[in-house]
């Protein structure tokens, strides 16, 4: 009995120094397989959570590691197609922004074509050299692109406004007059281009005409100041204000879009919200009421994120 109790646990603690040379021999011959698929697997998460710029380091000659050359090809692959987009979707805000820039610019010459029209009929060839020459330094103004200018500055915004009104000044049936409260501190500052003009334009169309005897009277005050890291610029008319409704229906964007399509009224205000919101991302604001005639009020963060 004590021979085979001897046999038992020799041939125990021989199985038992087996299975431990076995375990110490497997270990790390089982953290080289695994370690690979962990490190990728590690990858995998971190460009699941959007660090696209993350690659796979494993290199073994194995599956794995051909496994991971694939995978780095396809983030590569990915993050072209990404650019590529992120391209086309660039360019195509910057074609958008541009067109909404010529719809303002189409809408103002059509104008100043009907004027010189009307000066022609009435033989004021000197009123028409002004308001040519006028137009000419209002175009070249457009002119100055390179790539895309989204701002320029608030003194350059000021004359190409002062070019416009001596354009209207040439109409027979204009009386108004513009003021401007800009102190000197904001001459060279930033502010989206061709901002005011469409601005003062709809004071004089919309709130100074007398819609029976199409005369102009009345005075636009605009004014640009800096506070609490914002441009305000609020463009003031004294006329007749605007009906509530019709207030209304010009605070709300959404509302006002869709009814553009219908009316082709109120383009100049509607272009000015979406050039605003491509500009600034949406932190520009808007606000139209009445205050012993009409005042539109622009607040802008201070510089554009755009293109800035």
């Amino acid at each position: 009995t004590a021979t085979f109790w001897e046999h038992f646990f020799i041939t125990l603690l021989l199985c038992s120094i087996l299975c431990l040379i076995t375990i110490l021999f497997m270990v790390p011959l089982i953290y080289k397989i695994i370690s690979p698929i962990h490190t990728l697997s590690t990858t995998m998460n971190r460009v699941s959570d959007g660090h696209l710029d993350v690659r796979s380091n494993v290199c073994t000659n194995d599956e794995i590691g051909e496994l991971s050359i694939i995978y780095n090809h396809m983030l590569d692959s990915l993050n072209r197609q990404i650019q590529s987009i992120v391209e086309y979707e660039s360019n195509e805000q910057k074609m958008k922004y541009n067109l909404l820039i010529a719809q303002i610019d189409s809408h103002f010459i059509y104008n100043t074509m009907s004027i010189i029209n009307s000066l022609a009929r009435r033989k004021k060839y000197e009123d028409i050299i002004s308001i040519n020459s006028a137009l000419i330094k209002i175009l070249q103004n457009c002119l100055r692109v390179k790539d895309i200018d989204v701002t320029d500055t608030v003194a350059q915004e000021m004359d190409i406004v002062n070019q416009y009104w001596i354009i209207e000044n040439k109409r027979y049936d204009n009386h108004a007059n513009l003021i401007w409260q800009v102190p000197d501190s904001m001459l060279n500052h930033p502010i989206p281009k061709n901002l005011i003009q469409p601005l003062v334009e709809n004071c004089l169309f919309h709130g100074l005409i007398d819609e029976e005897t199409g005369e102009i009277f009345g005075t636009i005050t605009v004014s640009i100041n800096n506070a609490s890291n914002q441009i305000i610029i609020r463009v003031r008319d004294n006329g007749k204000g605007i009906p509530e409704e019709k207030l209304d229906l010009l605070n709300n964007p959404g509302e006002l879009t869709r009814q553009l399509n219908d009316r082709g009224r109120h383009i100049g205000l509607s272009n000015i919200r979406q050039r605003l919101s491509y500009i600034y991302n949406g932190h520009a604001n808007m606000i139209i009421n009445n205050d012993s005639g009409t005042v539109v009020t622009l607040y802008l963060p201070e510089y554009p994120t755009k293109f800035s």
